[in-house]
């Protein structure tokens, strides 16, 4: 390296050549290499960007609003394509049609991905809360007592829609008592030793943090964000629901209160939480080319199994008390109609109408540029191409 800095022409034709990943950890390595990105910051960060999306067009048809092409602009693009390969896979999941989703070259479905790309920024920030709690020693941390818990239900839990209640108990009553009684016991059982009590203060505290978050955002973004959920469902849906590496079984009436998914009743949706878009980021895009690097499930199963079954139902209530939230949000900002039915179909009818019309008309249809993602997250992220 030290002979590179010394010959910086060479050094800037290497860095033209490289991809964002590359990019993000040379700027690290030395002064010498930050100095020399920051001088050429805006040929670099659009070389760089063309090297990491080589097909991509639409993904650059709007540059910069500030006309800057700089590292923010650079990370931008991160949630753009995992919305991009998010719509444009949904498509060939079984069971669903062709018009479940866009071509990522189809203009028609530019809408829908901004939706799941603001979507992914959200996650992106619930996931740098998580880690920057984890930075704060436990003596710093809000207290959090017994006496914080075993309050009224209504102080707890959140107003709950009538139709999230048919099928689950007769009355709204016998609901909130038995979901407050599940509280309870797993906060009353997490205060007996102090491990779990720090886990419980720091999950309570994240979740805090993250209600804050979101409820400073416009409300129809927590729309985007269970929009991007959707896509992200269709990653595990193949996946055997009974598995013993995961809580699917766990408490399955909860199931039933969740119209957007099963995903959010889940520990695995703590874990996507905690781990942000990076997780997709690797697997759909950045390690294609890497053969030994591991799919999400095998990190999804190294995390389940270092964990017990107290720590695991604190970390799926804080996971859950954060979808209410989202939930309740939904609600206030559409009307029934539109909360009892996913969003995103709204879209897939504009599309079936729009692939019918091109059909008939004899029409090109748009590019299809993802054809190697390996978007399930059994699948190990390098895909041979055989061309």
């Amino acid at each position: 390296m030290d002979h590179l800095t010394r010959t910086p022409d060479i050094l800037f034709q290497i860095i033209l050549h490289c991809d964002i990943d590359t990019l993000l950890c040379l700027r690290l390595t030395c002064h010498t290499i930050h100095d020399l990105i920051s001088s050429y910051e805006s040929t670099i960060i659009q070389s760089v960007a063309y090297i990491t999306f080589p097909r991509s067009k639409r993904l650059f048809l709007y540059g910069p609003p500030d006309g800057l092409y700089n590292l923010k602009w650079l990370l931008g693009l991160i949630p753009k394509q995992l919305a991009a390969i998010a719509v444009d896979q949904h498509r060939w999941q079984e069971k669903l049609y062709i018009t479940d989703g866009a071509a990522a070259e189809d203009p028609i479905g530019d809408e829908l991905r901004e939706r799941v790309a603001n979507g992914f920024r959200i996650l992106q920030r619930f996931s740098t809360i998580a880690k920057e709690v984890d930075t704060v020693p436990a003596s710093e941390m809000p207290q959090v007592t017994p006496e914080n818990h075993f309050l009224k239900s209504s102080h707890i839990i959140r107003p709950v829609a009538r139709r999230r209640r048919i099928g689950l108990v007769g009355s709204t009553g016998a609901w909130l008592s038995q979901r407050w009684i599940r509280a309870q016991e797993t906060t009353e059982t997490a205060l007996k030793s102090t491990n779990t009590t720090c886990t419980w203060r720091k999950e309570l505290w994240i979740l805090e943090k993250r209600e804050k978050y979101l409820k400073g955002l416009p409300p129809e973004s927590a729309c985007h964000f269970m929009d991007m959920f959707y896509f992200i469902e269709a990653a595990f849906v193949h996946l055997d629901q009974q598995s013993k590496y995961f809580d699917w079984d766990a408490e399955k009436s909860y199931r039933m209160e969740y119209p957007h998914g099963w995903l959010c009743n889940s520990w695995v949706a703590w874990f996507i939480l905690r781990e942000g878009p990076k997780l997709f980021w690797q697997q759909w895009w950045a390690n294609k080319d890497l053969p030994d690097e591991p799919p999400i499930l095998d990190r999804i199963k190294g995390a389940w199994a270092g964990r017990s079954s107290l720590m695991v139902k604190m970390e799926r209530e804080s996971c859950m008390r954060l979808m209410d939230t989202i939930d309740l949000i939904i609600r206030q900002t559409q009307s029934i109609h539109d909360y009892n039915r996913p969003r995103p179909r709204r879209y897939f009818e504009e599309y079936k109408t729009a692939f019918s019309r091109r059909c008939q008309a004899a029409e090109t249809h748009p590019e299809e540029i993802l054809d190697y993602v390996a978007f399930h997250v059994d699948e190990k992220p390098f895909v041979s191409r055989k061309e």
